[in-house]
């Protein structure tokens, strides 16, 4: 019997400072409460199976080195620390990375706090899996730290070009987005469940990454994961009415 897929996910995030957009824009574009406590976040996780942990509400430093790291306009130490201080402490991790340079340093860093298996990813320029070639994977697991390459072909993704992918502010990248929950097949579709499908797999809810990736198309496709954004901001503004920052 095939298997769906159902990982709760707890994302750390925040707003952009030295891209276009960040994560935190994207879902505050969804229509997604950004600002919730740790109370929020849980029910957030319990109802919809996802939560956006906003850096600057759980890291206050972050909040006041913002302006500085703005003014500077080009990444700093703060774009490694923040996937590595999700204040979930989940016991899995998928972190990607803006150059191969960092990969083992970020690797060896999560193989030092427990995480039972982080994957610090990069591929072909990009802080993520993407479907333009092979990408590079640190995995970090029971203390160990090991790499290795994958190659979406492999996995049945087609290539594409980095124009496939692109996005824009966040109203543009939430669109394109909901289109893709929606069950829209294109690049973006594409790169969303070579990711998803790599989580799952590291995650043990899929026995390997191609049932990993079965899964997620078969969410994606069906509009399952339409359903659970708007699932979501629902949760998210319950949560922000009872809990408001608790």
């Amino acid at each position: 019997q095939n298997r769906t897929a159902s990982s709760r996910v707890a994302k750390h995030g925040a707003r952009s400072v030295s891209s276009l957009c960040g994560s935190g824009d994207v879902v505050e574009a969804f229509g997604v409460e950004l600002e919730l406590g740790p109370k929020g976040i849980a029910q957030c996780i319990e109802d919809a199976g996802i939560g956006f942990m906003f850096a600057p509400t759980f890291h206050p430093a972050m909040k006041v080195v913002r302006p500085v790291r703005k003014a500077l306009g080009v990444r700093t130490a703060f774009n490694m620390l923040g996937p590595l201080l999700n204040p979930a402490h989940a016991k899995y991790a998928l972190i990607g990375v803006y150059s191969t340079d960092i990969s083992k340093l970020m690797a060896d860093a999560a193989a030092l706090m427990g995480i039972e298996k982080t994957l610090v990813v990069h591929s072909m320029g990009l802080d993520e899996l993407t479907p333009m070639g092979p990408a590079s994977i640190y995995e970090a697991s029971g203390g160990a730290v090991t790499s290795y390459e994958i190659d979406p072909l492999d996995l049945g993704i087609p290539r594409c070009d980095v124009k496939d992918l692109a996005g824009g502010d966040a109203a543009l990248n939430a669109a394109i987005l909901r289109d893709v929950f929606g069950g829209a097949r294109n690049a973006v579709a594409d790169a969303l469940n070579l990711n998803a499908g790599v989580a799952l797999a590291a995650c043990k809810c899929a026995s390997d990454v191609k049932e990993g990736i079965r899964m997620a198309q078969e969410a994606q496709r069906s509009g399952k994961a339409g359903e659970t954004l708007r699932k979501w901001v629902e949760a998210s503004g319950e949560a922000k009415r009872v809990h408001g920052l608790e």
